[in-house]
Order: C-alpha cells, then structure tokens, then sequence
C-alpha cells in the first residue's frame, strides 16, 4: 500500500500520520518535541521512524513546522518556538537521507492544503483557516 508520512511540527508535540492516498490516517504517532529539538536528533528519528514503517510503501514526507519557511527549498528559515532551527537547509538534508520526497512548509499552509482537500473546506471556494497553539 502506497502512504505518505505527515508531520505537524509544534512547539510542544510532534504529531506524526501516515495517511493513503484518499487522506484517511493509518497509523499515528506523538513525540515530545523537546526530545527533538538538535537537528541532529531530529533527522535521526525521522529515519529511524521512516525505517520503522517499512512494511508501507511511502512516497513521500510532508512536514509543517511553525515559522518562516522557503516552501520550494524545503528551507527553514526560523522556527520561533523550536530554539536552535535557523537558516537550515532541511529538505534536502531529509531527501538526501530519507530517500524519497520531502515537502515542509508553514504549518498554516498545510493545514489549510489537508482541509481544503481532505477536511471541513473540501468542495468549497472559500474558507478562512485559523491556527492556534503549540
């Protein structure tokens, strides 16, 4: 079964999802993300959780962290409430380790993208997306 993996990057929890094509969640996950804070910390669960997964097929990862994020360079910028995550090139560190396509943006973005598709806004032409907490 193809699945993609789905990180929402906050400032207290890390919510993990693999979801189907069809947006329905498979399997979810929850980690501290204080355990997670080191780049190098990160990357290495990030693989270890992709490698932990590999009876799915996944195509790709998707993650949406809070702060300013160059969405086509999968660059970070700065993460206000994640310390020590400025100027970083993450997508293509990811790529390079992970093997397979990853997509970061602004955690807003994403969720109005997940809603507008899969959610409460699918079929609509409008809707305002509100984003509040950790």
């Amino acid at each position: 079964m193809s699945v993609f993996l789905g990180i929402d990057w906050g400032g207290t929890y890390i919510k993990a999802g693999l979801v189907n094509s069809q947006g329905e969640i498979i399997r979810s996950m929850v980690y501290t993300s204080a355990d997670l804070r080191k780049k190098k910390v990160f990357i290495k669960k990030l693989k270890s959780l992709v490698k932990e997964l590999s009876t799915f097929k996944i195509k790709g990862v998707g993650i949406g962290a809070p702060g300013i994020i160059n969405r086509d360079k999968g660059f970070i910028y700065y993460l206000p409430n994640i310390p020590g995550w400025k100027n970083f090139p993450l997508g293509s560190v990811l790529k390079k380790e992970l093997k397979i396509p990853v997509f970061i943006d602004n955690d807003a973005n994403i969720f109005a993208l997940a809603e507008s598709h899969y959610g409460a806004a699918s079929g609509l032409s409008r809707a305002i997306f509100l984003t509040l907490g950790t």
